[in-house]
């Protein structure tokens, strides 16, 4: 679960470990799908944390596997994602959303 209020938006330490967590799950033959949820239902995900970038965190064109919030770039990932998308998607996270193979959303 993504859980970084106020709108879930994604900094590159966060994107660094999306991208693990989805080279985990391509590489485990136990694992048979992902969700991709976040916390609270104002927003899904805001996409990228424009407060971190004026603070100083800068990516450098190296989101972590992956690419930016760690499936964009994972061509080889062939088991099903679902995104369950709850509030607004807006910027990257509707790119997140968008990588998905179903999106499941909420009427809000």
């Amino acid at each position: 679960e993504l859980n970084r209020p106020k709108a879930n938006a994604i900094d590159l330490t966060t994107s660094r470990l999306l991208g693990q967590a989805f080279k985990e799950f391509r590489d485990d033959p136990a694992m048979r799908v992902a969700i991709i949820k976040t916390a609270g239902d104002r927003f899904f995900c805001a996409g990228w944390d424009l407060k971190a970038a004026a603070g100083g965190d800068e990516v450098d064109g190296d989101y972590g596997v992956g690419g930016f919030g760690g499936i964009q770039e994972l061509r080889d990932l062939n088991k099903p994602v679902i995104a369950q998308v709850s509030g607004i998607a807006c910027g990257g996270g509707f790119e997140l959303a968008l990588s998905a193979d179903l999106i499941y959303c909420t009427d809000s």
